[in-house]
């Protein structure tokens, strides 16, 4: 058990990739560690699109980076300042070179015909899963969530009833992670009810 807990406190957030290719069967882990998730009446409604294809993730980035552009754009208007200091602390950038270094793509939909048996928070479930595979294989990802992220049902041909989720870039860090950066203490997320 305390392997586990070891993951989870290891586990960092990549946004820099080598280009190594990862092993098919690294890859197959991760997502089969995602359909071991528990899902809502065991639907399991979601759908993982697989993308390695350079042309679709160079898309992909590029379509990321205009929806990217015209949100922060919005939010400059509506002066949500707060929101974009946070964003420059954490050196976020429009542009996502990510979404084109890292050798896999990993796109998570959630099938919205299942919206009454909790679709989106199994699906989310299941990314959760392949996070920590992926750090459990020596992958490393980020949980990349353009808005709006609709143009990806578009790029990969997939039908509008699957709602876009996340996308996951999956490979190996080209830096070594940096383990800072705080997280919170227990007692000031919860409270007891005795």
């Amino acid at each position: 058990m305390d392997e586990l807990y070891d993951i989870m406190r290891r586990r960092r957030t990549t946004r820099k990739y080598r280009e190594t290719p990862v092993d098919q069967e690294l890859i197959q882990r991760v997502i089969q560690a995602g359909i071991y998730a528990p899902s809502g009446s065991n639907k399991s409604p979601y759908l993982v699109a697989v993308v390695q294809n350079p042309d679709l993730k160079q898309r992909i980035r590029e379509e990321a980076e205009r929806v990217e552009r015209r949100f922060y754009q919005e939010k400059r208007r509506a002066k949500e300042s707060e929101f974009l200091k946070w964003v420059e602390t954490k050196d976020i950038r429009v542009t996502k070179s990510f979404l084109t270094d890292a050798p896999v793509l990993l796109a998570v939909f959630e099938n919205s015909e299942w919206e009454d048996r909790h679709s989106i928070e199994s699906t989310w479930l299941t990314i959760a899963y392949m996070i920590l595979a992926a750090e459990n294989e020596g992958l490393s990802t980020v949980t990349y969530t353009p808005e709006p992220k609709d143009f990806l049902n578009e790029i990969l041909d997939i039908p509008s009833i699957y709602r876009p989720q996340v996308i996951l870039p999956l490979g190996y860090a080209l830096e070594k992670r940096n383990k800072e950066g705080r997280r919170p203490e227990i007692e000031e997320r919860v409270r007891y009810y005795r």
